[in-house]
């Protein structure tokens, strides 16, 4: 989770991401101000909130890392991703994760 939050911090431009993730995915803001996903405890990312763009991060980080932890290490006492049931939600998530790493990749300043 650390090496995560620390490439976030520095990397992330979540305005940026905010803006690619409603052009990718319409209503992404609402869905990821709500925090809500069935299969774990996320925090709410709300991107047009208070929050200032380092909280931001670290939500990002922390929601990427326990969505990423409850498919990779499913167990029956935990948070657990269940396939086929939880896929729509699990399809949600991904956009938030395949943006991040593009952003990291190819940071918006510098794109064409």
């Amino acid at each position: 989770m650390n090496g995560l939050r620390a490439v976030l911090r520095r990397h992330l431009d979540v305005r940026a991401l905010a803006t690619d993730l409603d052009r990718y995915l319409t209503g992404a803001a609402e869905y990821f101000a709500s925090g809500t996903v069935p299969f774990v405890q996320v925090p709410a990312v709300d991107f047009g909130g208070q929050a200032d763009d380092a909280a931001l991060r670290t939500l990002v980080a922390d929601r990427i890392y326990k969505v990423r932890c409850a498919v990779t290490h499913s167990k029956e006492s935990g948070d657990r991703y269940s396939p086929y049931t939880d896929e729509l939600f699990l399809g949600r998530e991904i956009p938030l994760v395949r943006i991040a790493a593009e952003h990291r990749l190819f940071p918006p300043a510098q794109r064409l």
